[in-house]
């Protein structure tokens, strides 16, 4: 473990300075899993997205992610942005988001997005999942979908959770 700890501090990783000199085994997997898998490279940038206009989203498939990434214990990453297409099965509707929001204050996300609701979005056969949505991308999903479409999706992927990726859709595009 010291070997992987001292590679970490050379790496000079920003999770780092969350766990210091008195890093534990539970601390040190949360750093290692902060650092994003290396297919998740470049992708093309989203033309909605509201984010800076450097930012990269890469091209994901929910059901594939929702089932690599679901963990009986929440796990905390280093935000990463993703763009998926996912079938709308619920409008956005009011949603608790402390958690989230401490979650992107550790990581010092620039810029977090401001979070009060969640939607529920339809993957692969059968499969749902709960995805938190920033207010402007909420308000304009109200007026620009409706239950049922598939739509492309970009969003931050922040931690990991027993249902799998906790989300947080930024922006939408047209029905898919």
């Amino acid at each position: 473990m010291r070997t992987i700890s001292r590679l970490m501090v050379r790496m000079a990783h920003p999770a780092v300075r969350l766990c210091g000199a008195n890093c534990g085994r539970g601390a040190l997997i949360t750093l290692l899993a902060a650092v994003a898998p290396a297919n998740l490279a470049a992708a093309p940038v989203a033309p909605v997205a509201p984010q800076a206009a450097e930012t990269v989203y890469k091209e994901v498939n929910l059901d594939e992610l929702v089932k690599k990434t679901r963990s009986p214990q929440r796990i905390i990453l280093n935000p990463y942005p993703v763009s998926f297409t996912a079938k709308l099965e619920a409008l956005p509707r009011a949603q608790k988001a402390e958690y989230l929001n401490k979650a992107m204050g550790m990581m010092q996300m620039s810029q977090p997005p401001k979070v009060s609701r969640a939607v529920l979005l339809g993957h692969g056969v059968d499969g749902k999942l709960p995805a938190y949505i920033e207010e402007a991308a909420a308000e304009r999903l109200v007026k620009e979908a409706k239950a049922g479409e598939t739509r492309k999706f970009y969003a931050f992927h922040v931690y990991n959770y027993s249902k799998g990726p906790a989300l947080v859709v930024v922006s939408f595009g047209g029905r898919q």
